[in-house]
């Protein structure tokens, strides 16, 4: 009984994932609350704006920060475990700096073609006055996704979490809420600048509060910017072929359907997200982790928490799984009447997120292995899929087939990225001798 208390240390993974996954919650609920009123009173069409709207500027924050959220924890989480200190402090100025110079010239450059941007790429001229006010979220929102990941690498696990998913759509959510409550006038344009100052506000507290502690404070070596840009690269493109199925099903729905259609199907992609937020709590935790494993060559360990992770992340998810899947219209329905034609395509999107789940962080290990061709590859394999199913499944059978498309990439991404980390980078994952020991107490307690 005492070693399993002990796995929820805060020092353990499990204890890590466990907090990280209850703010990832509380982000969710929070979104979920967000989509739910935004739903309510602007129905599909409004829901579908403001999708469209919302999940650009997320596909433009990772554009933005470039991969070096990933290479700041690399650098901390590693240097710091060989003493240089100063090193890794360096580095946490030196990705803000190439951060902050490359999210504004991006957003001055999107308001420059905001026409072209929106009627010839997002298929909607209805979505320029959100942009107009949403292209200059690119800024704060690629800066708050760095200091969320400098706080994560320092072990600040409770309060990384909370400014990378609930402090920023909290502030939303609260504006909306009260607006509805005194009956003031509300419209897109007032969420999406509500949107603007929560998430700026955000980034101002997370880079204050690491610009106070302890961790800040001391020598800064000089870092290569060329050497720092250089390193994100990889990340970047993995995390932008990550990010674009999402985006694209979007943009591809709303060129082949309806902005309708669009609010209907995002409903349901952030309903499966709730899923989708468990590896991504445990992928935050298991990062700084898999990166000092790497950097000591102890693969047989990045394979056991590996597959902790996997088993963790299916024991949480299984009551969110059966829910969906058996009341997928009842769920869809606290929406409103109209989102219900969604129900099969939600169905068919819990499907991938089993299969992504049971997967483990495949994708965060051949990243922090800087792996460099393998990731080009892998992210070339991901958007190929894609675009290659949707075109065809999306015409065909609507909102099922963009789910479907979703679900065969997935498939596609995991058995590609499954055969490289275990045969060309050498990480035993998938092995029943792995799996024995990664079920053991005491194995775990000692990691």
């Amino acid at each position: 009984m005492k070693n399993i208390i002990s796995l929820f240390g805060s020092g353990r993974l499990a204890g890590q994932s466990l907090v990280a996954f209850g703010f990832r919650l509380l982000g969710a609920a929070v979104s979920f609350a967000l989509s739910w009123m935004i739903a309510r009173r602007f129905g599909p069409q409004g829901s579908g704006l403001f999708g469209l709207a919302a999940s650009t500027i997320q596909f433009l924050g990772y554009v933005a920060i470039g991969g070096l959220d990933v290479v700041v924890v690399r650098a901390i989480a590693g240097n710091m475990r060989v003493g240089k200190d100063s090193e890794a402090r360096g580095s946490v100025v030196s990705c803000f700096i190439i951060v902050l110079v490359i999210s504004v010239s991006l957003s001055t450059l999107l308001h420059k073609y905001i026409d072209i941007v929106c009627r010839g790429i997002l298929h909607s001229s209805d979505v320029i006055p959100l942009m107009q006010i949403m292209f200059w979220s690119v800024i704060p929102v690629s800066l708050a996704r760095l200091a969320s990941a400098t706080l994560r690498a320092h072990q600040k696990v409770a309060i990384s979490q909370f400014i990378d998913g609930p402090a920023q759509t909290g502030f939303v959510v609260i504006f909306v809420a009260i607006m509805i409550v005194i009956g003031g006038r509300l419209n897109l344009v007032d969420i999406a600048l509500a949107s603007l100052i929560g998430v700026t506000l955000t980034m101002l507290f997370g880079w204050y509060l690491y610009a106070n502690s302890s961790v800040s404070r001391g020598p800064k070596d000089r870092i290569s910017t060329f050497a720092t840009v250089a390193a994100g690269i990889p990340i970047l493109v993995a995390a932008i072929s990550n990010s674009a199925v999402e985006w694209l099903s979007n943009v591809l729905i709303a060129e082949n359907l309806s902005t309708v259609d669009v609010g209907v199907f995002r409903t349901a992609w952030q309903i499966v997200a709730l899923l989708g937020l468990v590896q991504v709590a445990f992928d935050s935790i298991i990062g700084p982790r898999l990166a000092a494993l790497w950097k000591v060559g102890d693969l047989s360990s990045i394979a056991i928490v590996s597959t902790r992770m996997s088993l963790l992340a299916m024991g949480l998810a299984s009551p969110v799984v059966f829910a969906i899947m058996i009341f997928p219209q009842d769920i869809l329905g606290l929406f409103g009447h109209k989102f219900v034609i969604g129900s099969s395509a939600l169905q068919v999107l819990v499907v991938g997120q089993i299969i992504r789940l049971a997967s483990g962080p495949l994708g965060s290990i051949l990243v922090m292995s800087g792996s460099r061709l393998w990731v080009y590859l892998y992210s070339m394999v991901n958007i190929a899929t894609f675009l290659i199913v949707s075109h065809w499944l999306i015409g065909g059978y609507g909102l099922v087939g963009a789910s479907a498309a979703t679900v065969i990439t997935i498939c596609v991404r995991g058995l590609f990225t499954a055969i490289v980390v275990r045969l060309r980078l050498g990480v035993p994952v998938f092995d029943w001798h792995i799996l024995r020991r990664a079920l053991t107490i005491r194995e775990v307690v000692s990691k």
